[in-house]
């Protein structure tokens, strides 16, 4: 496991990258084939990587617009798959009562 940027080897329980080996565990039953659960961690992974020892309670929406559009022009199919993912992963942390708000809850659509 990576350092964060505090020093330590494990990220924090309430970071997306503490709550990503539970969030993947959870969904195993519905995410079945080895490249989806590979989609899944790899931005998931980005994401983490992008709000870096953040509480997920913390991540607001404007903050998940912002990463989910991208600073490069990403393609309106990449953009669609980041949003279904974060969108899937802040549901479950509010379902799980990590979040009280779900900042994905209005994710705007990809064009």
């Amino acid at each position: 496991m990576r350092a964060n940027s505090r020093g330590s080897a494990s990220p924090r329980p309430d970071t997306i990258g503490g709550l990503l080996p539970v969030f993947m565990e959870a969904v195993s039953d519905r995410v079945r084939t080895k490249s989806s659960r590979q989609s899944y961690l790899d931005v998931l992974k980005q994401l983490d990587r992008s709000f870096d020892e953040v509480p997920v309670g913390k991540i607001g929406e404007e903050d998940l617009v912002r990463w989910v559009r991208g600073d490069r022009g990403l393609s309106p199919n990449w953009v669609k798959s980041r949003r279904s993912k974060v969108c899937r992963f802040f549901r479950w942390c509010l379902n799980e009562g990590h979040i009280e708000v779900d900042p994905a809850r209005r994710l705007p659509e990809a064009r």
